[in-house]
Protein backbone atom coordinates (compact mmCIF):
# COMPACT_ATOMS: atom_id res chain seq x y z
CA UNK A 1 0.00 0.00 0.00
CA UNK A 2 2.82 2.36 0.87
CA UNK A 3 4.40 1.69 -2.53
CA UNK A 4 1.24 2.94 -4.23
CA UNK A 5 0.86 6.07 -2.04
CA UNK A 6 4.55 7.08 -1.86
CA UNK A 7 4.80 8.50 -5.41
CA UNK A 8 1.62 10.53 -4.84
CA UNK A 9 2.96 11.89 -1.56
CA UNK A 10 6.21 12.78 -3.28
CA UNK A 11 4.35 14.53 -6.11
CA UNK A 12 2.16 16.44 -3.65
CA UNK A 13 5.23 17.47 -1.62
CA UNK A 14 7.03 18.67 -4.74
CA UNK A 15 3.96 20.66 -5.79
CA UNK A 16 3.59 22.28 -2.35
CA UNK A 17 7.32 23.07 -2.15
CA UNK A 18 7.21 24.67 -5.61
CA UNK A 19 4.69 27.34 -4.60
CA UNK A 20 6.86 29.29 -2.12
CA UNK A 21 9.93 28.91 -4.34
CA UNK A 22 8.02 30.34 -7.30
CA UNK A 23 6.65 33.17 -5.16
CA UNK A 24 10.14 34.01 -3.90
CA UNK A 25 11.56 34.04 -7.43
CA UNK A 26 8.64 36.16 -8.63
CA UNK A 27 9.17 38.63 -5.78
CA UNK A 28 12.89 38.88 -6.59
CA UNK A 29 12.09 39.44 -10.26
CA UNK A 30 9.61 42.20 -9.41
CA UNK A 31 12.12 43.88 -7.10
CA UNK A 32 14.80 43.73 -9.79
CA UNK A 33 12.32 45.16 -12.29
CA UNK A 34 11.50 48.07 -9.95
CA UNK A 35 15.20 48.81 -9.48
CA UNK A 36 15.84 48.75 -13.23
CA UNK A 37 12.78 50.91 -13.87
CA UNK A 38 13.98 53.46 -11.33
CA UNK A 39 17.47 53.50 -12.86
CA UNK A 40 15.99 53.99 -16.32
CA UNK A 41 13.80 56.83 -15.06
CA UNK A 42 16.84 58.49 -13.51
CA UNK A 43 18.79 58.11 -16.76
CA UNK A 44 15.92 59.69 -18.69
CA UNK A 45 15.77 62.54 -16.20
CA UNK A 46 19.50 63.01 -16.62
CA UNK A 47 19.12 63.12 -20.42
CA UNK A 48 16.38 65.74 -20.09
CA UNK A 49 18.60 67.72 -17.78
CA UNK A 50 21.48 67.67 -20.26
CA UNK A 51 19.15 68.75 -23.07
CA UNK A 52 17.92 71.67 -20.97
CA UNK A 53 21.55 72.60 -20.23
CA UNK A 54 22.33 72.67 -23.95
CA UNK A 55 19.28 74.86 -24.58
CA UNK A 56 20.34 77.16 -21.75
CA UNK A 57 23.75 77.62 -23.38
CA UNK A 58 22.12 78.49 -26.68
CA UNK A 59 19.76 80.94 -24.98
CA UNK A 60 22.66 82.53 -23.09
CA UNK A 61 24.56 83.11 -26.32
CA UNK A 62 21.48 84.75 -27.86
CA UNK A 63 21.05 87.00 -24.81
CA UNK A 64 24.73 87.97 -24.98
CA UNK A 65 24.24 89.08 -28.58
CA UNK A 66 21.20 91.13 -27.56
CA UNK A 67 23.11 92.77 -24.71
CA UNK A 68 25.95 93.70 -27.07
CA UNK A 69 23.40 95.57 -29.22
CA UNK A 70 22.60 98.02 -26.38
CA UNK A 71 24.21 101.34 -27.23
CA UNK A 72 24.33 102.96 -23.76
CA UNK A 73 27.61 101.79 -22.19
CA UNK A 74 26.46 102.12 -18.53
CA UNK A 75 23.25 100.24 -19.14
CA UNK A 76 25.07 97.54 -21.10
CA UNK A 77 27.74 97.22 -18.38
CA UNK A 78 25.12 97.02 -15.58
CA UNK A 79 23.12 94.44 -17.48
CA UNK A 80 26.23 92.36 -18.19
CA UNK A 81 27.12 92.38 -14.49
CA UNK A 82 23.59 91.33 -13.51
CA UNK A 83 23.56 88.58 -16.09
CA UNK A 84 26.98 87.37 -14.93
CA UNK A 85 25.70 87.26 -11.33
CA UNK A 86 22.67 85.25 -12.41
CA UNK A 87 24.80 82.89 -14.46
CA UNK A 88 27.11 82.22 -11.54
CA UNK A 89 24.07 81.48 -9.37
CA UNK A 90 22.70 79.23 -12.10
CA UNK A 91 26.06 77.45 -12.28
CA UNK A 92 25.98 76.82 -8.53
CA UNK A 93 22.42 75.61 -8.98
CA UNK A 94 23.52 73.20 -11.73
CA UNK A 95 26.43 71.96 -9.62
CA UNK A 96 24.07 71.28 -6.74
CA UNK A 97 21.74 69.50 -9.12
CA UNK A 98 24.68 67.43 -10.43
CA UNK A 99 25.65 66.39 -6.89
CA UNK A 100 22.01 65.61 -6.26
CA UNK A 101 21.85 63.31 -9.30
CA UNK A 102 25.06 61.56 -8.32
CA UNK A 103 23.65 60.84 -4.88
CA UNK A 104 20.46 59.47 -6.41
CA UNK A 105 22.40 57.23 -8.79
CA UNK A 106 24.25 55.70 -5.84
CA UNK A 107 21.01 54.80 -4.11
CA UNK A 108 19.68 51.27 -4.57
CA UNK A 109 16.30 49.99 -3.60
CA UNK A 110 16.88 46.84 -1.53
CA UNK A 111 13.74 46.23 0.51
CA UNK A 112 10.07 47.12 0.83
CA UNK A 113 10.72 49.94 3.28
CA UNK A 114 13.19 51.48 0.83
CA UNK A 115 10.57 51.20 -1.90
CA UNK A 116 8.09 53.10 0.27
CA UNK A 117 10.73 55.76 0.83
CA UNK A 118 11.23 55.93 -2.93
CA UNK A 119 7.71 57.26 -3.42
CA UNK A 120 8.60 60.10 -1.04
CA UNK A 121 11.94 60.50 -2.81
CA UNK A 122 10.14 60.68 -6.15
CA UNK A 123 7.83 63.37 -4.77
CA UNK A 124 10.80 65.40 -3.52
CA UNK A 125 12.70 64.87 -6.76
CA UNK A 126 9.76 66.00 -8.86
CA UNK A 127 9.33 69.13 -6.79
CA UNK A 128 13.06 69.94 -6.83
CA UNK A 129 13.19 69.55 -10.62
CA UNK A 130 10.10 71.75 -10.97
CA UNK A 131 11.82 74.38 -8.83
CA UNK A 132 14.91 74.26 -11.08
CA UNK A 133 12.65 74.94 -14.05
CA UNK A 134 10.82 77.79 -12.27
CA UNK A 135 14.12 79.38 -11.27
CA UNK A 136 15.37 79.21 -14.86
CA UNK A 137 12.16 80.88 -16.06
CA UNK A 138 12.51 83.60 -13.43
CA UNK A 139 16.14 84.13 -14.44
CA UNK A 140 14.96 84.78 -18.00
CA UNK A 141 12.26 87.15 -16.71
CA UNK A 142 14.90 88.91 -14.63
CA UNK A 143 17.06 89.49 -17.69
CA UNK A 144 14.09 90.87 -19.63
CA UNK A 145 13.00 93.13 -16.77
CA UNK A 146 16.58 94.38 -16.31
CA UNK A 147 16.90 95.06 -20.01
CA UNK A 148 13.64 97.04 -20.00
CA UNK A 149 14.62 99.03 -16.90
CA UNK A 150 11.78 97.76 -14.70
CA UNK A 151 13.45 98.06 -11.29
CA UNK A 152 10.35 97.15 -9.25
CA UNK A 153 9.76 94.02 -11.30
CA UNK A 154 13.44 93.08 -10.99
CA UNK A 155 13.19 93.30 -7.20
CA UNK A 156 10.04 91.15 -7.12
CA UNK A 157 11.67 88.54 -9.37
CA UNK A 158 14.83 88.45 -7.26
CA UNK A 159 12.73 87.92 -4.10
CA UNK A 160 10.80 85.13 -5.81
CA UNK A 161 14.06 83.46 -6.92
CA UNK A 162 15.34 83.70 -3.35
CA UNK A 163 12.14 82.09 -2.01
CA UNK A 164 12.33 79.27 -4.56
CA UNK A 165 16.01 78.61 -3.77
CA UNK A 166 15.16 78.44 -0.04
CA UNK A 167 12.36 75.95 -0.76
CA UNK A 168 14.71 73.98 -2.98
CA UNK A 169 17.37 73.90 -0.26
CA UNK A 170 14.79 72.65 2.26
CA UNK A 171 13.62 69.92 -0.11
CA UNK A 172 17.16 68.75 -0.90
CA UNK A 173 17.94 68.62 2.82
CA UNK A 174 14.75 66.60 3.43
CA UNK A 175 15.64 64.31 0.57
CA UNK A 176 19.14 63.73 1.92
CA UNK A 177 17.67 62.92 5.33
CA UNK A 178 15.23 60.55 3.63
CA UNK A 179 18.04 58.80 1.78
CA UNK A 180 20.19 58.43 4.90
CA UNK A 181 17.52 56.44 6.70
Amino acid sequence: MFAVIAPWISLFSAFVAEIPTTQRKLRNTRTTDRILTEKLRLEQTRSQFLASEEQALIDAAKRDEQVDEIEDFKTRQLLQEQIETLRSEAQRNREEQERFFKELNLMQVTDTKRQEQNSKTQKYLTEVLALFSQIDTLNNQFVEASRNGKAAEVEVILNRIKDLRNRQFTLVRSLRNQLER
